[in-house]
């Protein structure tokens, strides 16, 4: 296990979140996404990167774009409660990897 892996169970994801490591993954996230929500397309929205389903498997170890995704904060708020009618758009929250099938509502 990574030191960053051992920071999730040591100091939590909160933590995590603070790392220069967690900045730089977010940062290269929201690059690859253009600086707009992958779900809606906003970018004057404050954007966030998101765990995917499969992204909390690899904390410290994360691949931009592939392990996170760029979503907005409206959309990013809304998965997270799980209120999975993202922007009226959960087919678009399934194929950009945002979540998997088995958690939509459709």
């Amino acid at each position: 296990m990574s030191n960053l892996r051992a920071l999730e169970y040591i100091g939590g994801y909160r933590s995590y979140l603070e790392t220069p490591h967690w900045k730089a993954v977010r940062t290269e996230t929201l690059r690859l996404a253009g600086y707009r929500c992958i779900l809606c397309g906003h970018g004057d929205r404050p954007l966030e990167a998101h765990h995917t389903d499969e992204g909390y498997s690899f904390l410290g170890e994360e691949i931009p774009g592939l392990h996170t995704k760029c979503l907005c904060s409206k959309d990013h708020e809304a998965l997270s409660v799980g209120r999975e009618v993202l922007q009226g758009a959960p087919a678009a929250a399934v194929r950009n990897g945002v979540v998997s099938p088995e958690r939509t509502m459709v």
